[in-house]
């Protein structure tokens, strides 16, 4: 078995895989640039060109880059608790009805957002509220978007207990079954500000937050909801907003949703706190598999990205990795990325032997320099990384 592991296929074999080839791919892009008005001081992108069928999608987006990093994680709760707690109107279970009746879709995220400059140590957070909604029924969407982006009662300490454990049990899982995700987010956040602040907001280091609120929850909960009524009042603020619209949206509703809002200007700023630094990590999980991480950043190594880093991180993974880490080394799974952020990163999924994967991603430099002297056609690559960088893309 190691003998056939280990010995490559015979070129006429390869052969018979179908490809594709760069005739193969349509060329014709559609202009999709969103037409841009202020209103009310508010910028707002309008996608005119998007079909939409009758239902309007509306994004309200919230910018929160000036938090303080000891905010982070109580930000990301907010956004999740938008929407699930009660308001001073009305209660949770009364309210969740409403919006899965209303609304055909409503969702708060945090998002961090690298920024495109020569500096790692930048990004920019978001809160994204999104909903769709028939565009006969508008002025009922805005009503119910004024109502728990203004309203939402923090004081309910019961069911934001149980949405604490929730979460914390939920990451718990995600460590077992994605943990390649979860050590790739912690170990960006020792070479990124957008890394140190994703881990805030959603990695081990919101975890940790997690843990010690669900560990002394009544020493915690009266500060907790106060910081949560604060953030609150703080980010939805019409000065922070940039709205994305596609479909019809009347202007008496667009200045409705304003009018529900604080509106005195905010400057706009990045965020720049300090990455962690270079770390040697480990999270113990109790399972009798392990993941694995590493990674560099291009523009601390003086390098800049281009799409010639994406080829070469997807024909290693499909190459060299494929067949050491998960032919080999029994792992179910191994990937290599490249992001335009200068991230470049190799995990292992699953991997039952990763001290042995760590050693085989020190071999990356190497195998794609064998790669290179191969000579091998390195066209089907390409198409290959064009196809997971261009989505499907809908009104949504």
């Amino acid at each position: 078995l190691l003998q056939r592991q280990r010995t490559p296929d015979p070129a006429e074999a390869l052969a018979t895989i179908p490809t594709l080839s760069p005739a193969d791919i349509q060329t014709d892009v559609p202009d999709r640039t969103p037409r841009i008005e202020t209103k009310n001081g508010v910028t707002v992108l309008y996608h005119d060109t998007v079909k939409t069928d009758g239902i309007l999608y509306l994004g309200l987006i919230f910018d929160a880059s000036d938090v303080r990093a000891e905010d982070i994680p109580t930000l990301s709760l907010l956004s999740e608790f938008i929407g699930e707690l009660g308001t001073a109107k009305t209660d949770a279970r009364t309210l969740q009805r409403v919006i899965r009746s209303e609304l055909g879709r409503f969702d708060v995220s945090l998002r961090i957002l690298s920024v495109p400059t020569d500096s790692t140590h930048a990004a920019r957070l978001q809160i994204h509220v999104n909903a769709a909604v028939l565009e006969t029924n508008v002025s009922r969407a805005v009503s119910i978007l004024s109502e728990v982006l203004n309203l939402t009662d923090f004081t309910g300490a019961d069911r934001i207990l149980e949405m604490l454990q929730q979460d914390k049990s939920d990451m718990e899982q995600q460590y077992i079954m994605r943990g390649n995700a979860m050590a790739s987010n912690r170990r960006r956040a020792y070479q990124t500000t957008c890394g140190y602040c994703d881990d805030l907001a959603s990695g081990y280091g919101f975890y940790t937050r997690l843990s010690e609120l669900v560990a002394d929850f009544e020493g915690h909960f009266p500060a907790l909801s106060k910081d949560l009524e604060r953030l609150s009042r703080t980010y939805f603020h019409a000065g922070r907003l940039t709205v994305s619209v596609a479909g019809k949206l009347p202007d008496e509703d667009l200045f409705a949703l304003f009018s529900a809002l604080p509106g005195t200007p905010v400057a706009q700023t990045y965020a720049t706190f300090e990455p962690l630094g270079i770390r040697c990590e480990g999270i113990r999980i109790p399972a009798g598999i392990a993941f694995s991480s590493t990674g560099a950043n291009l523009l601390q190594q003086g390098l800049t990205f281009s799409g010639h880093w994406a080829v070469a991180a997807q024909l290693t993974e499909l190459t060299y990795l494929w067949n050491k880490v998960r032919v080999q080394g029994g792992a179910y799974g191994a990937g290599f990325g490249a992001r335009p952020s200068g991230q470049l990163f190799a995990y292992s999924y699953r991997d039952p032997n990763p001290t042995r994967t760590l050693d085989v991603f020190n071999g990356l430099a190497d195998a794609l320099n064998d790669f290179c002297d191969s000579g091998e056609d390195v066209e089907r690559y390409i198409l290959s990384t064009v196809s997971s960088t261009e989505p499907l893309k809908t009104p949504k």
